[in-house]
């Protein structure tokens, strides 16, 4: 693999029109040294980019015979007189890397001069191009390994044959924001193929005015709340289901044992979460595939042989739902009543375009029916200590997070004792987690 270095970021907002670089008289100059942004390439042979200029074209036959095989008959973006062709037709044949902390933002394209020969009449093995035929383009995010991220442009069409031929003759916009990367590369197909070589069309695609923004900083999640789906208490607000008494533990470097501020004693078992990010990419586009749920067994049982990651998955899924929130956005995730009960649950938010988040984020929350005291010797219980702390506050109003407000009514009563009494002697185990 070939690599050229780029050179350190300048400026707030990069926009590369390379006008700049002074060309030979033959107007065309392979593997100029680019500011701003680097090239790696996995072609054995052979230029794939150069930085070309404007001039009298005629036989675009003639310059690709003599070796300039980047001109484009309109000159570049904007009526500036140069810009950048490369040659990718197979995902990482070409990569370009902007420079660390910098996102792709747009760029402009069109046809090199040989495409748009080569699909109206035809060079050697290369087909004229005839009905259903195509030659697209489209542009993909990678990882630092050079891995695809899965975000791509839509495809574009360079040229296309219905009932007649049509091509890409101007320059268009292509924005490149959704990649969400600092490196992409190009991809070319169409319907001129060779079971070998594969593209016979000109794999030639020519670029102008490439900008590079500052990466955005990171989503981050700023709050996480337990929520009382079924709280039928009193009601000033749409978010009064809030349990802020209650903390979902996040996983990080230093182990912790958990406490009863991480467990909930509901009938109802676990049927809500909150989580508020700060700079959410698209809310809309949040979904609970972008979550995953695995839950513990109930009981008493050994951490040691059942660690988190052997938990299986929670077999029904949460609606999530996204609401603007001053200057965040909450997402809430709910489950029926009754699915998640006596038991550790685990959500890993996950880091991908959809959370925007640079790692997974990971959190336990717990459920024991009629559990308020706390453990002992690493397991929780429910006993007749729990009955008592409940009968000291008969006859109070409480909010969503009242501890002993076990059927999540706002009013404590001897039916919070009834909801919890048939589950005396249940027990949890406490929950050590990374």
């Amino acid at each position: 693999m070939l690599t050229w270095l780029a050179e350190p970021l300048r400026a707030a907002e990069i926009v590369l029109d390379f006008e700049q670089y002074n060309l030979p008289s033959d107007q065309y100059i392979y593997w100029p040294d680019l500011e701003h942004v680097s090239f790696e390439t996995t072609l054995p042979w052979g230029p794939n980019y150069a930085v070309s200029r404007k001039r009298s074209l005629t036989d675009p036959i003639f310059y690709w015979a003599n070796g300039d095989d980047t001109t484009v008959t309109i000159g570049g973006a904007g009526g500036s007189e140069q810009w950048l062709t490369v040659l990718a037709a197979v995902p990482g044949e070409i990569i370009l890397i902007a420079p660390a902390n910098t996102r792709f933002g747009s760029v402009k394209i069109t046809n090199a001069a040989l495409v748009d020969y080569t699909v109206r009449y035809g060079l050697y093995q290369a087909s004229q191009f005839g009905p259903n035929d195509y030659l697209r383009v489209r542009f993909l995010a990678l990882n630092a390994d050079d891995t695809p991220t899965g975000a791509a442009t839509d495809w574009i069409d360079l040229a296309t044959f219905t009932a007649s031929l049509s091509t890409l003759d101007e320059w268009i916009d292509v924005d490149l924001s959704g990649l969400q990367s600092d490196r992409m590369t190009i991809e070319m197909a169409g319907t001129d193929n060779d079971p070998i070589w594969g593209l016979n069309t000109p794999a030639y695609l020519a670029l102008d005015d490439l900008i590079i923004h500052p990466a955005d900083p990171p989503t981050t999640i700023v709050n996480s709340f337990v929520y009382h789906s079924a709280w039928s208490g009193p009601s000033s607000g749409p978010w009064d289901a809030l349990d802020t008494s209650k903390t979902l533990a996040p996983s990080g470097p230093q182990a912790q044992t958990l406490g009863l501020e991480n467990l909930i004693n509901t009938i109802h078992g676990i049927n809500g979460l909150v989580f508020d990010f700060d700079r959410l990419p698209d809310p809309s586009g949040l979904t609970v595939s972008d979550f995953m749920f695995k839950m513990s067994p109930q009981g008493a049982f050994d951490l040691a042989l059942n660690p988190p990651e052997s938990w299986p998955s929670v077999p029904v899924f949460p609606t999530v739902s996204v609401s603007e929130i001053t200057s965040f956005d909450r997402a809430l995730l709910q489950w029926p009543n009754q699915i998640i009960e006596n038991r550790w649950l685990q959500v890993t938010v996950l880091a991908n375009s959809n959370t925007g988040l640079a790692q997974d984020a990971v959190y336990y929350i717990g459920h024991l029916r009629g559990e308020t005291t706390g453990p002992a010797s690493g397991v929780y219980t429910v006993s007749f200590a729990d009955i008592s702390f409940i009968r000291e506050s008969i006859g109070l109003t409480v909010f969503a997070n009242g501890a002993t407000d076990i059927d999540k009514n706002g009013v404590l009563a001897f039916a919070d004792i009834s909801a919890m009494r048939a589950h005396i002697s249940s027990q949890l185990s406490n929950l050590t987690v990374p």
